[in-house]
């Protein structure tokens, strides 16, 4: 059975960043670590990494933390949830885009 819990990694002014942690009999089996702008003007988060086990993967535990960590997100009073995806990373496109995500800009970056 999966248990899902909060742990709290750094909380500062209206940022937190928090990992939302799924252990299965004591072991932890996937991550996702998220920064929460609840006083923006319009409170939102983003998700900063997700991480499965390897062993863990294709079980749908993914999808449940998603489900999980939506509604917390929700209940804490964020209205918007981001996240950024590698260009090529197409099943992480796919699983989010069937999660309800949809593309609303385009991430750049020049390597200092």
């Amino acid at each position: 059975m999966v248990r899902t819990e909060l742990d709290e990694i750094v909380a500062s002014d209206p940022t937190e960043e928090r990992a939302f942690l799924a252990r299965s009999d004591g072991a932890l089996v996937a991550l996702a670590v998220v920064a929460i702008e609840l006083a923006a003007r319009a409170p939102h988060a983003i998700i900063e990494d997700v991480a499965v086990d390897r062993a863990r993967r294709g079980q749908g535990l993914r999808g449940r933390v998603l489900s999980s960590l939506t509604a917390m997100l929700h209940g804490l009073g964020a209205r918007s949830l981001f996240l950024d995806s590698g260009l090529h990373n197409e099943r992480a496109h796919a699983f989010f885009h069937d999660a309800g995500f949809h593309t609303v800009s385009v991430v750049m970056r020049e390597e200092l």
